[in-house]
Parts: structure tokens; C-alpha cells; sequence
């Protein structure tokens, strides 16, 4: 949100609008709030928790593309590259929640935005994690407002590092109570 103070902006007026101060939100409040939401995708998908997925295995001898894949075959989706691919997502580096909304300014959702996997193989805690964000983000944002500290850059982008799961480099912010 350091980064991109219009959009905290935006999401802090939302929240104004349909949960006010006088309590914490829930999930019905997610329907009308389709800008929070379309932010909450937009997060996942510009950095994914688990960007390589887990390992799997051929289970049988498989072609996919004119390439023969062994059975046996450890297979790891590249899921960060499939959500900044400009292919299925245009200007894929930059942070635009508006991706995410119609016309109508409803929030729209594309196949190719898989930062939990999918099929069969999707994380069993997709709802859960979509559930905790929307409702830490709108906490945080309904009382604070967060900022660069005075003489301080902002965090180049959303650098990290990689391990099992993504994390972001460590910076200053500070939250100022609204």
C-alpha cells in the first residue's frame, strides 16, 4: 500500500462506505466491496506465497507439446511466471486492482489466475487464505494508513526472496492511525 497510496485510498473509502468504524468486516461485506477485492487478487497475483507450487509426478509416460515426459517425471508449475506472463495478463509487472473489475465495476475472474494451482492438485487452503486476507487487509486499512517513513525510499516494488514460499524484503513503514 506504501507503493501505491491511490489504491490504499481507495480501498480505505470502500471500507468507509459499507463497514463504516463501528466494526470489524466480514465476509458478506466481500460482495460490496469489489474494489477491496479486485486489490485482494491483484496481491496474490503479483506475489504468490508459493510461487514454484508444490512437486509432483508423472503417473504415466505423457506428451505435452511434441515433448515426451517420462513417467516418474518431478514436475514444479511456475506459477509467478504464468501470473506475469503478458499473454494472459497485460502489463503484468505493474499493480492495477482495476484489472480485476467489468465495466459495471464488478469483479471479474480469469483461468489464468491460479496463484493457489488448480484442478484437482488446487491448495486446500485457497478459501481460507483469499478468506484471512480480505479481512486483515480491511482491519489494517480501516484503522491505519500506512506510509514511507520521512527520508525514506519506498520498497522497490515487490522484491523478495524466494525459499518454499515467497518473502518480501525487509523496510521500513509506518502506520498511522486514521
Amino acid at each position: 500500500m506504501v507503493n501505491h497510496p491511490d489504491v490504499q485510498k481507495r480501498v480505505q473509502q470502500e471500507i468507509d462506505q459499507v463497514i463504516g468504524q463501528g466494526r470489524v468486516a466480514n465476509m458478506e461485506d466481500k460482495a460490496r466491496m469489489p474494489f477491496t477485492e479486485a486489490t485482494v487478487l491483484e496481491v496474490f497475483r503479483m506475489s504468490p506465497v508459493a510461487p514454484l507450487g508444490v512437486p509432483h509426478a508423472t503417473s504415466e509416460t505423457t506428451i505435452l507439446a511434441g515433448y515426451t515426459i517420462p513417467k516418474d517425471t518431478m514436475i514444479v508449475a511456475d506459477f509467478y511466471r504464468i501470473l506475469h506472463d503478458e499473454n494472459n495478463f497485460q502489463d503484468p509487472y505493474k499493480f492495477k486492482p482495476e484489472r480485476w473489475l467489468d465495466g459495471d465495476g464488478k469483479v471479474t475472474k480469469s483461468d489464468k489466475m491460479i496463484p493457489f494451482s488448480i484442478g484437482p492438485r488446487v491448495c486446500l487452503g485457497k478459501g481460507l487464505a483469499e478468506m484471512e486476507l480480505f479481512i486483515f487487509l480491511t482491519t489494517l486499512l480501516q484503522n491505519f494508513t500506512f506510509k514511507v517513513p520521512e527520508g525514506e525510499k519506498p520498497p522497490d516494488g515487490v522484491e523478495g526472496f524466494y525459499a518454499d514460499a515467497f518473502a518480501p524484503r525487509i523496510y521500513n513503514v509506518c502506520a498511522v492511525r486514521r
